[in-house]
């Protein structure tokens, strides 16, 4: 179980992030108030600790430093670094500061992720994926990089009628990504395993779902 640290000034987005990632097995201390986050993320040990970057200071720092706001997370981060944390320093963010998203991507000790482009579940099961290949430089992560994208493109390499059923499972799939539904996701995941009869083909043919069947079972 990956122990994780996440804040956000957004009570009911910091809600639904924490319910899915506890869904995927996470442990998850969270909080909206800065002080609270920087105090647990110096004196406790975590796998990953994940912040929004347009934060109040909340007094922490002084509004210069911050940019009024604008560089808060980036802040916090590079105290927590600087303080000796050797956990996954992660933005999760709709900013697009170039100073958070340069500093964010430089290399396997962090990850820069876009709120929009990562709703919950798809940005638990990429938390997990580079938890569970910690020596890989993950960066920026992009749109085109998001698991519903990839789904999406199996999909549409099948469209023929011999793979019908396939895609039929795959649309499922899709759908419960875009809603957000772990609990239905897993399901729908362990429908195209147990009920495909070429699903052993599928899967070695598009290694996500060979990679995803090895995240979260």
């Amino acid at each position: 179980m990956y122990n994780i640290l996440m804040i956000d000034d957004d009570q009911f987005l910091l809600y639904q992030y924490v319910e899915v990632l506890e869904n995927l097995g996470f442990n998850v201390e969270s909080t909206t108030d800065l002080k609270t986050f920087y105090k647990l993320a110096i004196h406790k040990s975590y796998d990953a600790i994940i912040s929004d970057i347009n934060m109040s200071s909340n007094n922490l720092f002084n509004d210069i430093e911050t940019g009024a706001g604008w560089r808060t997370g980036l802040i916090v981060c590079r105290k927590i670094r600087f303080q000796g944390s050797d956990a996954k320093l992660i933005a999760l963010t709709n900013s697009t500061l170039p100073e958070a998203v340069e500093w964010f991507s430089q290399d396997e000790s962090v990850a820069f992720f876009k709120k929009r482009d990562y709703p919950p579940l798809e940005f638990a099961i990429a938390l997990k994926s580079i938890l569970v290949n910690p020596d890989c430089c993950f960066g920026e992560f992009e749109e085109d990089n998001t698991l519903k994208t990839q789904f999406i493109t199996v999909r549409d390499a099948l469209k023929n009628d011999q793979n019908q059923i396939v895609i039929e499972k795959l649309d499922k799939i899709i759908n419960t990504l875009k809603c957000n539904d772990s609990k239905s996701f897993k399901n729908s995941i362990k429908d195209l395993i147990s009920t495909v009869s070429d699903a052993t083909s599928i899967i070695s043919t598009f290694p996500i779902i060979k990679e995803i069947i090895t995240l979260i079972f």
